[in-house]
């Protein structure tokens, strides 16, 4: 049932590890870790038309709101930001390294010393499942994409 003054919900990656193709984060959700693998970081003060590479960088921080839209690769209703400057189609999605972002966000339930992420099914399907919950009762959900260490 829908709630009629819903929370609004903001969800928190925060970025930790900074590699040369990658950058690795986590969320911190329901009491679970997961773990976030995105593309290299390249964002700077500059326009973000200066320092995009499509499909290789990742998104600039902020907050972005969360929604489900249709995935023609995956051809299923996935995750999606909404207004990030510069991109389009920024999809939450399983995979477990960098090659497989294409400038999207994958979350896994673990991550080892070589910067993949693993049970990215799972962890989808867990991020899913939360994030519908608060849609169907009303909230607005967020994801604030944050800088760390």
């Amino acid at each position: 049932m829908k709630n009629e003054n819903p929370p609004n919900i903001v969800i928190t990656l925060t970025r930790d590890t900074y590699g040369k193709n990658e950058t690795l984060g986590t969320i911190s959700l329901g009491g679970h870790i997961l773990h976030t693998l995105e593309p290299v970081m390249r964002q700077t003060d500059a326009d973000v038309s200066e320092w995009k590479l499509k499909g290789v960088t990742a998104i600039p921080t902020g907050r972005y709101q969360l929604n489900f839209g249709p995935s023609f690769r995956f051809k299923k209703n996935l995750l999606r930001l909404k207004d990030v400057p510069g991109f389009t189609g920024i999809l939450i999605h399983p995979g477990n390294k960098w090659q497989d972002t294409q400038g999207c966000i994958l979350v896994g339930m673990r991550r080892n010393k070589n910067h993949h992420v693993h049970e990215s099914v799972k962890a989808v399907r867990y991020i899913e499942q939360v994030v519908n919950t608060w849609l169907w009762m009303g909230s607005k959900v967020s994801l604030e994409v944050v800088n760390g260490l």
